[in-house]
């Protein structure tokens, strides 16, 4: 369970001394930090539901959710979430692993976020395969071409064309140009191509 620490001065309101209990309890492993104000008390919690909890509004996205969709081939080690009106990005790191934060325009922020849940039950916000590609493209530095486009897709981030097939086109040709990224811009019009030529 997810505790703030007004919570747990609450439930420890009957001993004598409630903050010391809550230190204690650290100590001993009965309580986790998983930033200034916040604990947890199962140190087998998800690393995906502390995410919104540590900096929010967010939702995990870029190459934790690509990942996670199965998208890009590589693991990730590290939880990367898109915020926004934030002005920079934002790194916390703790005992379940490293959390980054990164900025997206307020005008995309709600679309392509789905709501999931851990083995116990504990929510947390992921975006869709979509949406964390789009976001992923955002915050990288502009390429000049459709040719680079696809080196950038095919090779640096190593996403099979197949997977460009399945995603939503109707979603990405909606949210896309919202980003007003040259990157999204070209991106699009590739999509549209593999689509039309797969037809």
């Amino acid at each position: 369970m997810i505790f703030s620490y007004n919570m747990l001065l609450d439930r420890y309101s009957n001993y004598a001394a409630p903050k010391m209990k809550i230190k204690r309890m650290v100590e001993k492993g009965q309580l986790y930090l998983v930033r200034p104000g916040i604990y947890v008390d199962d140190r087998e919690i998800s690393k995906y539901a502390l995410a919104h909890i540590i900096y929010g509004p967010s939702y995990i996205s870029f190459e934790t959710a690509l990942s996670y969709h199965g998208i890009i081939p590589e693991r990730a080690k590290n939880i990367i979430s898109a915020t926004t009106h934030k002005n920079r990005n934002k790194q916390f790191s703790n005992m379940f692993g490293d959390y980054y934060y990164k900025d997206v325009p307020q005008d995309v922020f709600p679309y392509g976020v789905a709501i999931e849940k851990d083995r116990q039950g504990n929510i947390y916000r992921m975006a869709t395969p979509e949406k964390a590609l789009l976001d992923t493209l955002y915050k990288i530095n502009n390429v000049e071409s459709i040719k680079k486009m696809k080196t950038l897709l095919f090779e640096d981030l190593r996403i099979e064309e197949e997977s460009l097939m399945n995603m939503d086109i109707d979603f990405i040709n909606e949210v896309g140009p919202l980003y007003k990224k040259k990157n999204i811009e070209l991106f699009i019009r590739l999509v549209r191509k593999i689509c039309t030529t797969n037809k």
